[in-house]
């Protein structure tokens, strides 16, 4: 895993001073709550999970692309996708998951 000390991070700082930090981890790692210390500290927060929620909501192009490519076995009865579902399709097989990934990752891209 790479460190980086404070001197490294602001080779990372953009053109307005800001540093973009990215917090990621496994489930109960304790992304929540450096998040929220660093909410604390003055840093603004984008939640990623939320954002991946949002693209695909009934309706939206990334849930129309996902149904038309995994089939309405898909949804729930509320029209939302069975993430469970997809899961177990997805996870068992490479280039259907890189091929749910793009039609995901771009919508979270750009609402970002």
């Amino acid at each position: 895993m790479a460190y980086f000390g404070l001197r490294q991070v602001e080779e990372f700082r953009g053109k307005d001073g800001r540093v973009l930090l990215g917090v990621t981890g496994g489930i109960a790692s304790g992304k929540s709550t450096v998040s929220r210390m660093l909410q604390e500290l003055g840093a603004a927060l984008v939640d990623f999970d939320v954002l991946s929620r949002f693209v695909v909501e009934p309706g939206k192009e990334a849930w129309k692309d996902i149904v038309g490519f995994l089939g309405e076995q898909v949804l729930q009865e509320d029209r939302t996708l069975d993430r469970k579902k997809i899961s177990k399709i997805v996870f068992q097989d490479l280039e259907k998951r890189k091929k749910l990934e793009g039609y995901i990752h771009p919508r979270i891209y750009e609402e970002f």
